[in-house]
């Protein structure tokens, strides 16, 4: 599936494209885009880019050092089990939420009018869920976390909801770089809704390539500015107009 209103790799490609990344907490980094006019790059867009890089690894062998670490992702994960039906119970994203969106921690029933006439795919026997425009999608619980090869990361029903089908395929790529397993840390029984700003981190020379999803260290607090998420922010300008 085509993820829309997003950038895609002909963008990436594209010469009129500039990444730049800024590193710090999310409130530091908030006041850099609005100061210069920045747009954060969401997950599907953050594993283009981030495939791009390592394809011509050589080249981006500076860039790609500099960028180790928390790279946190423009997009919002939401674990639930106050939904209806196919959606009662399991985890929701949403691409380039607003402020309104985080701090209200998303309102699921309102989550599940995006997802009338939704394109559905399966992986593992398991629904993914992507609403019409691209920006939402969900999957119910059940999907392996932990350490699994590269094609299980691909094929992770999980993977393929944050990232999109185009995007797992590209993240279990990524990771077959990398010297071990890839590692898929997020947790799925919580007392309460809760909802968390994924990233991806990859640590010391490409020995390791780790997930993070919504977990006990990166749970938001009811005001987003209250949380340090320090790591890097992947930006271009809001001036770019996309190709795609």
């Amino acid at each position: 599936m085509t993820i829309k209103k997003l950038l895609s790799q002909e963008d990436f490609y594209s010469k009129d494209f500039k990444m730049s990344y800024l590193k710090g907490n999310i409130s530091n980094f908030s006041t850099s885009c609005k100061k210069n006019d920045l747009e954060w790059l969401c997950s599907p867009e953050t594993i283009s880019l981030l495939s791009i890089l390592l394809k011509y690894k050589k080249t981006n062998k500076k860039t790609l050092n500099q960028l180790g670490g928390n790279i946190w992702e423009n997009t919002m994960e939401l674990h639930s089990s106050k939904g209806k039906g196919d959606f009662s119970s399991g985890v929701f994203f949403k691409h380039k939420p607003t402020i309104k969106d985080i701090n209200s921690y998303c309102d699921v029933n309102s989550l599940l009018d995006n997802f009338s006439n939704c394109k559905e795919v399966r992986s593992n026997g398991q629904p993914i869920f992507f609403s019409n425009d691209g920006l939402m999608s969900f999957t119910p619980f059940g999907y392996k976390i932990g350490e699994q090869s590269s094609f299980e990361l691909s094929k992770n029903p999980y993977i393929i909801a944050k990232y999109g089908e185009f995007g797992a395929e590209k993240i279990g790529e990524i990771s077959s770089e990398f010297k071990n397993k890839p590692f898929l840390i997020v947790e799925e029984k919580f007392k309460k809704e809760i909802s968390g700003i994924p990233s991806i981190d990859w640590r010391g020379n490409f020995r390791w390539l780790i997930i993070n999803g919504a977990n006990k260290n990166n749970v938001l607090f009811e005001n987003i500015f209250d949380n340090q998420l320090e790591g890097t922010y992947l930006t271009y300008s809001k001036k770019y107009k996309s190709k795609s």
